[in-house]
């Protein structure tokens, strides 16, 4: 039996990425799941996450959840998102 990885708890509970692709320039970033359920909360859904693209500022990216597979390991960054408290 398969299920369909749509929330960020579901996710983080089987250890997979997320992996954001910006539609205009097709720059990639790379997240872990657990940390984005951290921030946003593990109800959230994968499709309404809202990404704004660092090398063209362009609109928002899609996010797919994947799973790292250990035989097939290869070199990538994943970005660790914080949460910044403004000052005053």
């Amino acid at each position: 039996m398969t299920r369909t990885i749509r929330t960020l708890g579901l996710a983080a509970r089987h250890d997979f990425l997320i992996q954001v692709t910006c539609p205009s320039c097709r720059h990639e970033a790379c997240f872990l799941a657990g940390d984005l359920a951290s921030i946003y909360g593990e109800g959230r859904s994968i499709a309404s996450l809202r990404f704004k693209c660092s090398q063209c500022h362009g609109p928002d990216g899609r996010a797919l959840p994947f799973r790292q597979e250990s035989s097939r390991k290869r070199e990538m960054v994943v970005w660790r998102p914080v949460k910044v408290k403004a000052q005053g």
